[in-house]
């Protein structure tokens, strides 16, 4: 309650339980984080896998663009491969630089052993999302129109874009004035 979080938006997959023969997500049915806290599966694979079946990341977008479930909190067991795809997709469409898209990916496996996690499953995303985004220039273009092709609209990126991201605050206008007298001043 204490951070007002109203979204818990969580990628794990489940498993089938051995003893009941169930496919449960280990035990879980609601937010850890209490009651009040909306508990949402959206099963996600990693890296090729969030292309796979694009309903577990629908169900995860269609959560950002309710502007209800705000805040939102996302993660999945380890908070590296499902959440760091969902989270490099969604900084892209929200126009954040490459550099800092691989750098944000890269934190992510510092706790991580393998040598080769960073690169080699980050080349294996682009791949993906270049195959999937069906052209676009950059990676903020082809993250764009990975999610067009999975059936949203550009209503609906401008929508997330205006739910995330603040209001650029436009200059403010030069009184006429003081456009004028310093212009004169240069003059003189």
């Amino acid at each position: 309650d204490e951070l007002g979080i109203k979204t818990d938006l969580d990628f794990r997959s489940s498993v089938i339980d051995k003893e009941t023969g169930k496919n449960e997500l280990h035990g879980i049915t609601s937010s850890p984080l209490g009651s009040s806290v909306r508990w949402v599966n959206a099963q996600i694979g990693s890296y090729k896998g969030l292309f796979g079946s694009t309903t577990g990341f629908k169900k995860a977008f269609d959560t950002f663009l309710d502007e209800a479930n705000y805040p939102i909190v996302f993660h999945c067991a380890a908070g590296q491969d499902r959440t760091g795809v969902v989270a490099f997709l969604l900084n892209a469409i929200l126009g954040v630089d490459e550099e800092e898209l691989i750098k944000d990916w890269e934190v992510t496996a510092f706790w991580n052993g393998s040598v080769d996690f960073c690169h080699v499953n980050l080349d294996k995303f682009y791949e993906t999302l270049a195959t999937k985004a069906n052209g676009g220039e950059t990676v903020q273009e082809q993250a764009v129109n990975a999610v067009l092709n999975m059936g949203y609209t550009m209503a609906d990126v401008a929508k997330f874009r205006s739910l995330m991201l603040e209001p650029a605050e436009e200059p403010a206008a030069m009184p006429a004035a003081l456009v004028i007298s310093e212009v004169c001043a240069r003059c003189q």
